[in-house]
């Protein structure tokens, strides 16, 4: 089931002692670095090879992770960003939503968990 959260409504959608928590648990996650990769986003998209294969870009989220985006979202872009972004129904995008054309993290603030421990495991 798709949830599909709501444009424009204001406050955060997530508590924010929930909210805190959550970051405690990131905070005990060990941090990662991209500046030795060759093409730093490579990891948030998928090579046609993969593609083909039917690997996945997007893995499931926690709900908490979800609503913690959907804030992060509706406090850091424009209502137009927010529309494209929130109302996305695409279950397998070649590339991640979030992956910036230089290949940065648009939402890294608030990334979710299986974004954090790539190349920890």
């Amino acid at each position: 089931m798709q949830i599909t959260p709501p444009i424009g409504l204001h406050g955060p959608l997530l508590p924010n002692a929930v909210r805190a928590r959550l970051n405690e648990l990131y905070e005990q996650v060990p941090g990662v670095s991209c500046s030795s990769c060759d093409k730093p986003g490579s990891c948030c998209e998928l090579t046609q090879v993969e593609w083909d294969s039917e690997w996945a870009t997007m893995y499931p989220l926690y709900a908490v992770e979800y609503f913690n985006i959907v804030d992060y979202v509706r406090t850091h872009f424009d209502s137009e960003r927010q529309r494209e972004l929130l109302t996305s129904a695409d279950e397998r995008p070649m590339r991640c939503p979030f992956l910036t054309d230089s290949g940065g993290c648009s939402i890294h603030p608030a990334r979710p968990l299986t974004c954090r421990t790539y190349g920890v495991l």
